[in-house]
């Protein structure tokens, strides 16, 4: 079953795929609280390992459309693998299994950034593998970010340059992209790390939703440098549930 209301794990909202949209927020603009808040952690984390605002406002961009920014997202799943109902029921040790191709298969993404099995240098198990040897449950954000990191520092295997933008871009130079390109606005970073790390269709429907996703994000983070309110999403699930089972009076 789904993780219903989204769960708390240090300090990152963790739900699945499936509930992106309504109460949860959008994958297009209109985030909610839920993903505000996650955003807000994406953000403290990216700046710990040298981002600045325009490339932090394209990998989050990038996250909105490929998660939900949720570090609980499992691509093509609605619900917790083998019927599990909360998430200490799925330990790394199954997950491992559970994203092992069969042959001819291709696996799904997993996380805020879902690493797949298109690519042989970003592959879940690889993050998978990393995390548990590492410490850290899959579906904490800060280790997902923590191997983002390691990805960049040993760049010669994970190298970042894939397609459109040339050997110049590096992710060294990405991390300070507004720097390197003052002209350019935070929607070409998006743009940028969809080709360079995501590795993303090139449809131009899909690109475009990153890109206003990560102008949103800019803008928002220089209109709110700290998160705003102290919104309890525990509190307002409940809220939005008992509206839901409330019964309607009929018009006579």
């Amino acid at each position: 079953m789904a993780l219903d209301p989204p769960v708390l794990y240090n300090d990152w909202w963790v739900y699945l795929r499936d509930m992106v949209g309504g109460t949860y927020g959008s994958s297009h603009l209109n985030p909610s609280d839920y993903q505000i808040h996650n955003a807000y952690k994406m953000r403290a984390l990216l700046q710990a390992q040298g981002y600045d605002d325009k490339a932090i406002a394209g990998v989050i961009g990038n996250a909105q459309v490929e998660s939900g920014i949720t570090p609980g997202a499992i691509q093509k799943v609605s619900a917790l693998p083998n019927g599990a109902e909360t998430l200490a029921d799925v330990p790394n040790s199954y997950m491992l299994q559970y994203y092992t191709p069969t042959a001819g298969g291709q696996g799904y993404g997993l996380g805020l950034l879902q690493w797949d099995r298109f690519s042989a240098q970003y592959q879940t198990q690889d993050l998978l593998g990393w995390e548990d040897r590492n410490g850290y449950v899959w579906y904490d954000g800060d280790g997902q970010l923590a191997r983002l990191d390691f990805e960049f520092q040993n760049d010669s295997i994970y190298n970042f340059w894939r397609m459109n933008y040339g050997s110049t871009v590096t992710w060294a130079y990405y991390k300070e992209i507004g720097t390197n390109q003052p002209t350019w606005d935070a929607g070409e970073a998006a743009n940028i790390w969809a080709s360079c790390w995501e590795l993303s269709s090139t449809d131009p429907t899909g690109r475009q939703y990153r890109r206003d996703n990560a102008n949103f994000w800019y803008d928002y983070f220089i209109a709110h440098p700290i998160e705003p309110g102290h919104f309890n999403p525990v509190l307002f699930w409940m809220m939005q549930k008992r509206k839901e089972l409330k019964p309607r009076c009929l018009k006579m």
